[in-house]
C-alpha cells in the first residue's frame, strides 16, 4: 500500500521570521518585567547603539552587551552589564546592582 501527500507541507520549525508582540498586546507581569530589566541593565547605555544583545536566561542573572560608538572619538566602546541575581526571580528588585 502506498501513501502520496501532495500538497501537503509539514513543519516542524516555521521557515520564516514572526514580529514580536507589541507593547499593547503584552500580558502585565510581562510588560512589568520587562520595565525592570530595562530599568537595571540598561541604565547609563546609549539610547542608540550600534550593537545591543539582551539575553534573558531561565535560571540566571540576565545580562546585555552593548557596543557603542563614540562619534568625538570614532572608536567603538563595549559595555557589558549583568545582574548579581535573576531579575525574574528576585523579591526586592531595588537590591539588585548591575
Amino acid at each position: 500500500m502506498t501513501t502520496l501527500f501532495s500538497g501537503m507541507k509539514i513543519y516542524g520549525q516555521s521557515d520564516h521570521l514572526e514580529p514580536t508582540n507589541s507593547i499593547f498586546t503584552i500580558l502585565n507581569y510581562e510588560f512589568e518585567y520587562y520595565s525592570q530589566v530595562r530599568n537595571i541593565l540598561f541604565k547609563d547605555l546609549d539610547d542608540n547603539p550600534e550593537f545591543r544583545y539582551l539575553v534573558m536566561p531561565s535560571f540566571s542573572p540576565e545580562n546585555v552587551l552593548n557596543i557603542g560608538l563614540n562619534h568625538y572619538t570614532k572608536k567603538y566602546f563595549i559595555t557589558y552589564h549583568i545582574g548579581n541575581t535573576s531579575i525574574w526571580y528576585s523579591e526586592d528588585k531595588d537590591k539588585i546592582k548591575e
